[in-house]
């Protein structure tokens, strides 16, 4: 008669966490390529969602706006890497400085302004799990364009306090008739219009 213990469902899979560096030496040997679509958060690699017609209609109406009020001090980048300390998350959109100016490598929390994500069905993952890799990198602001609500969430003053997770202090939430002040560095730059990037 057998005595093991039959697993359970309340049993949870290891997951092995990798360093930011072992994720780029994936990338650089081949193990992972452009063509996986995929992100490093918190030392997990994750798979990222496809994007629906909602999603990309806010890319393709915010990229004009934000282009058009960026200082000579600032560049935007699209879906492109942030290297933080132990993620490497690739966000809709990273206000940070001009490439030049931090050597042609990839920005690093210092570097990065502004960070925006849009969220559809991956509304609680970029609120909580992202809001937290952001907010523990020191991010100063973090945007989250709701589709599914229709507003944009304005999370500011980042802090990482001990006993509990990074988290972000304030979140102020923007209808469609409201505009959003873009400030970069404690500069105001301007104001967006949220209906004007809203599908």
């Amino acid at each position: 008669m057998s005595t093991a213990t039959p697993a359970t469902q309340s049993q949870k899979p290891d997951v092995f966490r990798f360093t930011v560096e072992r994720y780029h030496q994936m990338i650089s040997e081949g193990i992972l390529n452009e063509y996986d679509d995929v992100e490093l958060i918190e030392g997990v690699i994750r798979s990222k969602m496809s994007k629906g017609d909602e999603h990309e209609t806010v890319i393709e109406l915010l990229t004009p706006v934000l282009v058009q009020m960026l200082p000579a001090t600032a560049c935007l980048r699209c879906q492109c890497a942030l290297v933080l300390s132990d993620s490497e998350p690739e966000p809709d959109f990273a206000i940070c400085t001009p490439a030049r100016a931090r050597g042609g490598k990839n920005p690093g929390p210092t570097d990065t302004f502004l960070v925006v994500e849009v969220s559809d069905s991956t509304l609680e993952f970029d609120r909580s799990d992202k809001g937290r890799v952001y907010a523990a990198a020191g991010i100063a602001a973090y945007w989250v364009v709701n589709v599914v609500d229709r507003q944009i969430e304005v999370y500011t003053d980042p802090v990482s306090p001990s006993g509990s997770a990074p988290h972000y202090r304030t979140r102020t939430i923007y209808s469609p008739s409201d505009q959003i002040p873009l400030i970069l560095a404690g500069t105001p730059v301007g104001a967006i219009a949220v209906v004007d990037v809203l599908p």
